[in-house]
């Protein structure tokens, strides 16, 4: 599998680096698809003809980095031993290098990984690297986060392994301070950043590391770094994290097209990244897939810490999603779901399309919204005991720019999301939008929320499509909303993969009562659950036909 010859007393460092990829592709490490991509791919750079690999400036980096020492712990004091999976982040890094300019190729990278897993340790020499020992004239070198004591948390790191490494201060010329270090020969700074993105125009830097990106809440921020480094030839962007519970956050958006990128749907050769996380399918309590999540496992984590949070998760249910977004790198939105959103993913198939269910009988849900907010139409086929879901999801124009959800845009070039013209949502549009799905498929009931919807039954009544008012009470809703959430545990569920739909679904918080009847609620107004409310209306006319006398029974337009 080896297709380098490497002189491993020369490059120690990178030999480990590069067995890591050997040992990935060869199955003798434990990985998610993300990373085994990751290691194809730079198998396969090693050979693109526009880059070459310098051996010698990636050995280099590699080994100043390790001159800093630990400050926390056991080890502290003692010179960092970086793990093969850091070594082989930072192998790609500082290795691959454009033919045309001979300047670093990769200039965004994004890092995905689980707590304890080293991210600090690897991240602060980074910045000390890059201030005083890449060659930059007038380095900025800045840590950006949600809040400025979370920026600091790097910064802090950087700033005590510079004092604990008096080498670095004399030969560099470093100096540091209390809120900033600098390099006065080349007039380069680095320090933290408050994340407030109006104040931040007319910065060139030369290095940024997001620290923590999942919590970065001001999409605006991410974009202001990112145009900064249009000024420097060879600029780091690093953007590191675990996984949180906003998947509409720029964070999760990095990771969506590093996904991309590892699945060569879309090309972006300034781009690497590692993500460490679970794969779909896999039991969180197996102890054989920790490791996906958790490379340093052994390390700087034990297995008994991960054994105690699975623990955790199984004894107190409401935890499961907490550990499984801190420890497993599984993006879980609400932190006590309804719905178990890695089953969810296993009852999608890209593959769907409504048009073969033409002419086949539905039931539809509608969730009409204020003139602003989204609007829903869920239609549910069933065939052999499965349910088929399918959406149309609508948006004022107005609505998608001035939001801050990032993630609306791409929805609508994506074709999860229907943009609609002016500042509030068009209601001829959506009268025309259930005709069309009335001549075209058989809609036994069409349900409404009549909130807000009475003029708009009354019209699709007219046009004979039977419309049922359906009261959002607990009594109305407790049923069909346990039976979404067991058909979904059981996979008797299939829907086309819609990033929309499974945030709606990932954004659910069960409400319970003394009698155990539950109701949705969500955690945050701008975590959206429409899609859900709209789809929980929908079951309900096909669990009517189970039950045959149900007060759903009648016809024309009526009241439940």
């Amino acid at each position: 599998m080896k297709n380098y010859k490497m002189n491993g007393s020369k490059y120690p460092n990178l030999s480990k680096a590069f067995q890591y990829a050997d040992d990935i592709l060869s199955n003798k490490i434990t990985s998610c698809w993300q990373i085994f991509a990751a290691c194809e791919r730079f198998k396969r750079d090693l050979k693109d003809e526009r880059f070459y690999y310098n051996y010698d400036k990636a050995e280099r980096a590699c080994r100043l980095i390790q001159k800093f020492p630990h400050i926390k712990g056991s080890l502290a004091n003692k010179p960092l031993m970086l793990e093969p999976w850091q070594l082989f982040f930072l192998a790609n890094v500082y290795g691959f290098y454009w033919k045309h300019t001979n300047y670093r190729r990769f200039t965004k990278v994004y890092i995905l990984v689980s707590r304890k897993n080293g991210k600090s340790s690897c991240a602060a020499p980074i910045g000390l690297y890059m201030l005083g020992l890449d060659g930059e004239e007038g380095a900025e070198i800045y840590c950006v986060a949600s809040k400025k004591d979370q920026s600091r948390v790097v910064f802090d790191v950087s700033r005590e392994m510079a004092n604990r490494t008096p080498a670095f201060i004399e030969n560099a010329g470093v100096q540091t301070y209390r809120h900033h270090i600098e390099q006065p020969g080349t007039a380069s700074i680095f320090k933290p950043l408050a994340s407030d993105s109006n104040s931040l125009d007319g910065l060139g830097p030369h290095c940024v590391i997001f620290d923590e990106t999942h919590a970065i809440k001001d999409r605006n921020l991410y974009g202001v770094m990112e145009t900064a480094l249009g000024s420097r030839k060879q600029p780091l962007l690093l953007s590191i994290s675990t996984a949180g519970f906003d998947t509409t956050n720029v964070c999760h958006e990095l990771q969506l097209d590093l996904e991309k990128i590892l699945k060569q749907e879309v090309h972006d050769e300034g781009q690497f990244g590692l993500i460490y996380t679970l794969d779909p399918g896999d039991d969180f309590r197996d102890r054989s897939c920790w490791i996906k999540a958790n490379p340093n496992l052994g390390v700087s984590l034990s297995e008994e810490y991960i054994q105690s949070m699975v623990d955790k998760a199984v004894r107190q249910p409401a935890n499961k999603n907490n550990v499984l977004t801190k420890h497993f790198n599984v993006w879980c939105t609400a932190s006590e779901n309804l719905f178990d959103t890695i089953k969810l993913n296993e009852c999608s198939d890209p593959s769907l399309r409504i048009e073969d269910f033409r002419n086949k009988k539905c039931y539809v849900g509608i969730d009409l919204s204020s003139k602003v907010d989204l609007t829903c139409f869920v239609m549910i086929f069933k065939k052999d005991g499965i349910y088929y879901i399918f959406d149309r999801s609508y948006l004022p124009e107005d609505a998608i720019e001035s939001s801050m959800n990032a993630s609306y845009g791409g929805w609508v070039e994506q074709g999860y999301l229907i943009s609609t013209k002016g500042e509030a949502i068009n209601y001829p549009q959506l009268e025309s939008s259930l005709k069309e799905i009335s001549k075209n498929y058989s809609i036994a009931s069409a349900f409404y929320d009549p909130w807000s919807s009475s003029q708009f039954a009354q019209n699709m009544s007219k046009e004979r499509i039977d419309m049922v008012e359906f009261r959002m009470n607990t009594a109305n809703v407790s049923e069909p909303l346990k039976t979404l959430d067991a058909l979904i545990r059981e996979k008797k569920v299939r829907h086309n993969g819609s990033p929309l739909l499974k945030w709606c679904f990932s954004n659910v918080v069960a409400k319970e009562d003394h009698n155990d009847n539950i109701y949705f609620r969500k955690t945050h107004e701008k975590f959206k659950i429409d899609l859900v409310v709209a789809a929980t209306m929908a079951l309900a006319g096909w669990l009517n036909e189970e039950d045959k006398s149900s007060v759903y029974e009648g016809r024309g337009l009526r009241i439940l």
